[in-house]
């Protein structure tokens, strides 16, 4: 069986293959580096007092006040296919810092015509979580609202410390505190992971590119083999 094939058509398949496995290489990569992100997030330590160098994901518990008025709410949140948002709390700790809180999630009315109650304790209390990076929606489209000093709750789509800060009139911790999911300080929605897409996604999508990658070399194959036989004829 003969073989024949053009190089221009073999430099477009072998470029194509080229893409294919580096993307699968790269998804393999970032599947590493979230395995490494994972065990760290299973294995910390806990810690009772805030510090510049806490890593991500930390867990801690830490003992303050929660503000009962001043609440931010961290919009498109979806929970169980109901749109909502998350309730971002200040906390002033027993040392002076000031952190917020993310308590969970609480349902939106689609029209926006009424924000949600937050029940928030009165007294000091003792809140354990993880320390972890403010949430961030993604691309910011258009302008960011303004945040207002005297409406409270107010609602926030593209979170950002200093305008947060300003609103507040606060200096906050750099990182938020995600409510442990047994505390009842907190609503719906805390089984918090450090990221949104896994290893195994990963591990996935690099499957898919790997297969492209083989398919690729197998036209290449056929289209060869084809045209050697028709050749011949």
């Amino acid at each position: 069986m003969r073989f024949k094939t053009y190089w221009s058509l073999t430099v477009l398949l072998a470029a194509l293959a080229a893409v294919f496995v580096w993307l699968g290489a790269w998804q393999l990569e970032r599947a590493k580096e979230k395995t490494l992100v994972q065990e760290q997030f299973n294995t910390t330590t806990n810690v009772t007092q805030l510090r510049n160098d806490v890593p991500e994901w930390t867990t801690a518990t830490l003992y303050g006040q929660l503000d009962p008025e001043r609440h931010l709410l961290l919009e498109n949140k979806i929970f169980k296919g109901r749109a909502g948002v998350h309730v971002l709390s200040p906390m002033i700790l027993s040392d002076g810092r000031a952190l917020l809180v993310n308590r969970g999630w609480l349902p939106l009315p689609p029209d926006r015509s009424s924000l949600p109650d937050i029940p928030t304790p009165a007294t000091p209390v003792a809140l354990a979580g993880r320390l972890g990076p403010l949430s961030q929606p993604g691309v910011q489209i258009g302008t960011p609202q303004t945040l207002q000093q005297n409406v409270w709750p107010q609602l926030m789509v593209y979170p950002d410390w200093g305008r947060m800060e300003r609103a507040l009139d606060l200096q906050l911790y750099r990182q938020v505190l995600y409510l442990d999911a047994a505390s009842n300080a907190g609503f719906e929605d805390r089984n918090w992971t450090p990221f949104t897409m896994g290893p195994d996604r990963h591990r996935g999508y690099a499957l898919q590119w790997f297969t492209f990658a083989l398919t690729a070399f197998i036209t290449w194959l056929v289209l060869g083999f084809n045209a050697g036989r028709r050749s011949a004829t």
